[in-house]
This record gives C-alpha cells, structure tokens and sequence, in this order.
C-alpha cells in the first residue's frame, strides 16, 4: 500500500524503488538538493583551478616552440631566452645578437662575454667593449666593472691602472662591492695614481656604510688612533657597534674605554638605539644582483688567484 508523506511531498519505498527513481526523489527533497548543488558547485570550481593550474604549468617542449614562435616573431625576451637555451654557439650568438639590438640589457651582457672571453668561440674584444660601453651607459654596474678590471690586470688589452680607475669608480658608485674594495685598495697603495687617505677613508666609509665588516673594522682601528674630541669617540663606537652587529670579534677593554669618553646621557641613547633598530639600516650588498653572472665568467679568470679570490667578505 502506498504511503502519503504527511506534507504533501514526493515519498516512496526506499526498499523497492529502483536507484534512479531513488536519486531523483532525493533531489527533490529540499535541504539535500541544497547540499547536491554546493557538492556540484566545489567540484566545477576544482575542475576550473586544476585546468588553470596544468596551464600554467607548459612542458618543456611547449615552452621551448613557443619562446621559437615569439623569436622568430622578433620579441626580445623569447630571443634572449632561446639564446641562454640552445647549446648551439653559432644560433647562440645570433639570437643574443638580434635581442641585442632591441636593447635587452641581459643579451647585451651576454654578448659582451660571449666574445670577451673566447671560451666557446674567437674572442672579438673590439666588439665586446663596444656592447659593454653601451651597457655601460645605460646604467649598468657589471659593464663598468668589466672594462675597469680588464685594465686593470691587462687582460686582452694593454694594463694601465689609469684607465682602469675611471671605470672601477663608476661600477662602485652604483653599488658593485668588489669595484668599492679595488678603488679603495688602488688609493691605498697608490696604484698608477697618488696615494690618498682622504679618498681611501671615504670609499672604506662607502663601503662600511654598506655593511662591509672589514671597512667598518678599519676605519674604527683608523679614527682611534686620532681620537681627541668626544665625537671622535662617538664615531668610532659607531663602527665598532657595527662590526659587532656582524659577529666580528670585538675587545670589550676598548669598548669600555670608548665608552668612558662619550657623555652618559648620549651613551644612553646610543646603546637604546642599537639595542631597538641596531646602529644601520643597511642598503646592503647583493652580490647576485649586482653582478649577476658577468663577475668572473670567463676560464682564465677562475685560473687568475687574485680575480678567484676578489669576494666582498661580510
């Protein structure tokens, strides 16, 4: 005998209904049809994020005919990469050169080594200061440096520490660590210029202000031994409380006898200071972005011991 569902609504014999007839008076029941449509609802979404996600993700191949497709479209980028990609030296040099020519600054560099050093094909070091001049103007760190050391030690061009030093200096006022480290060295020990402790304080300061532990460590050493005035004093605990900061190994009889000199109340300060935001808020060095792949790219390089050990210590 059939039974009446007491609001009116669809009801049936679970036991002897067929499935689909089962599934379809489930659906028409209210609350679980609500819940049906949200199961319905999360799985679509799933689909649509799993299918973007395998987008987002080409294969090899794909990635590889489409940066071919955009090259050979002219799109400086996908030249540039099919250059960095193809083991072909020839078809390298030739993508390198077309996204060049579009001013893809990293193709510029690229180039310039991929001449410079000689290593997979001829050098041409005409050409490759050409693109390194041109990089150069543009605002490059590496480039300046390129041209500087290659003066500087005579490599593929006569050695003169006076025509390196113009481009060491620019390649240290836009950040290069290992260009600040060599200018402050050449006016040290007055290599093909002057020696001059004004300039070689003001680029140990340069480069201490920048985090160098060495040249915040030296110049303390440099001011204590002319130290008269408390600010003196005040200054060099600065350097010091620096170099500190950085794990150097500092000798607290001479931290005490610093901070002997220098008024309590401004002693008070200071040590608030540091023990909150510490002496610098340093714009440190980023070796890796700074110089990119062009420090020492080239084989004759890493065989050269003063070139494989030139690294900016912390």
């Amino acid at each position: 005998m059939k039974k009446r569902g007491s609001s009116g609504g669809a009801s049936i014999n679970n036991n002897s209904a067929p499935l689909i007839l089962r599934t379809i008076v489930f659906m028409l029941n209210s609350s679980s049809y609500a819940n049906l449509k949200r199961f319905f609802l999360m799985f679509a979404c799933g689909w649509v994020f799993s299918q973007h996600a395998l987008a987002q993700s080409p294969s090899p191949d794909i990635f590889g005919n489409y940066h071919q497709i955009m090259g050979n479209a002219g799109i400086a980028d996908s030249e540039f990469l099919n250059a960095a990609t193809t083991p072909n030296i020839a078809k390298k040099e030739a993508w390198y050169e077309k996204a060049a020519k579009k001013g893809n600054r990293e193709a510029i560099g690229n180039l310039a080594m991929l001449l410079y050093c000689g290593d997979e094909r001829p050098k041409d070091t005409q050409r490759a200061f050409e693109l390194l001049h041109q990089l150069s103007e543009l605002g490059s760190a590496p480039a300046p440096w390129l041209i500087g050391i290659a003066y500087y030690f005579g490599d593929s061009v006569p050695q003169s520490y006076e025509k390196s030093l113009p481009w060491l200096e620019l390649s240290a006022r836009r950040g290069n660590p290992h260009a600040v480290k060599l200018v402050a060295e050449m006016y040290d020990k007055g290599l093909g210029i002057p020696k001059s402790e004004s300039k070689n304080s003001w680029w140990l300061e340069f480069a201490a202000a920048h985090g160098h532990q060495k040249s915040q460590l030296q110049l303390a050493e440099r001011l204590l031994r002319k130290a008269s005035t408390e600010d003196e004093f005040i200054a060099v605990y600065y350097w010091l409380l620096g170099a500190r900061k950085q794990g150097a190994a500092i000798d607290e009889t001479t931290v005490t006898l610093i901070e002997s000199k220098i008024d309590s109340r401004k002693l008070a300060v200071i040590k608030d200071a540091d023990a909150k935001l510490g002496p610098f808020r340093w714009s440190s060095w980023d070796d890796a972005s700074v110089i990119g792949a062009y420090i020492f790219p080239c084989m004759r390089h890493l065989q050269n011991p003063v070139l494989a050990q030139m690294s900016l210590q912390r």
